[in-house]
């Protein structure tokens, strides 16, 4: 299951990606760059935190709370927790980004710095 492609749970979500085209090759792709800023924001969040400079780690928040397809940020953070999570953050596309990311997106300040 490709990472950037949204999959209908219902009826009318097979309607909305069709009727608002969620799955045109432009929104994909930035799914796909949103996922990796996310990957590396985390990361430097990390190394941030092992130093303690808290300031770093409110800039690499804004950064990522910021991003165009912040919904993606949303997304990772949910899907992180749910059952199956290391199926999920696997995939082959991302591949050395993980299983790192995943670690980080469990992490309580992590969650409570991103989640809304």
């Amino acid at each position: 299951m490709p990472l950037a492609i949204y999959y209908p749970l219902s009826d009318k979500g097979t309607a909305t990606i069709d009727v608002c085209g969620l799955n045109r090759r432009q929104l994909m792709d930035g799914r796909r760059r949103a996922r990796n800023i996310v990957a590396f924001c985390l990361r430097a969040w990390a190394a941030a935190d092992r130093q303690n400079q808290d300031a770093r780690l409110k800039e690499i928040t804004q950064v990522i709370r910021e991003q165009p397809f912040g919904d993606v940020c949303q997304a990772m953070l949910r899907q992180a927790v749910a059952p199956g999570a290391e199926l999920i953050f696997s995939d082959a596309e991302v591949a050395g980004l993980e299983p790192d990311m995943l670690a980080y997106l469990r992490t309580p300040e992590v969650r409570s710095a991103l989640l809304r």
